[in-house]
């Protein structure tokens, strides 16, 4: 991977969140209290399986490690 490829990419990602701010204030404009309530609701439904997804990571590396000292 190249210098030129890194900056690609994080041109990219700057584009990506600039394109998703400008989606929000749009939305925002039109109806900012129905907005906020469907994101919140959103989110609402997403924090279980976020927890789920970070103690699945935390015990992934936890399990990788006992199996790297018992092969020591």
């Amino acid at each position: 991977m190249t210098n030129v490829d890194s900056i690609q990419y994080c041109i990219r990602e700057a584009q990506f969140h600039l394109d998703k701010a400008k989606e929000i204030l749009e939305e925002a404009i039109v109806n900012p209290t129905r907005y906020r309530e469907e994101t919140t609701e959103n989110y609402r439904h997403m924090a279980p399986y976020l927890m789920c997804m970070m103690y699945s990571l935390v015990h992934r590396e936890e399990l990788a490690e006992s199996q790297n000292s018992s092969q020591s």
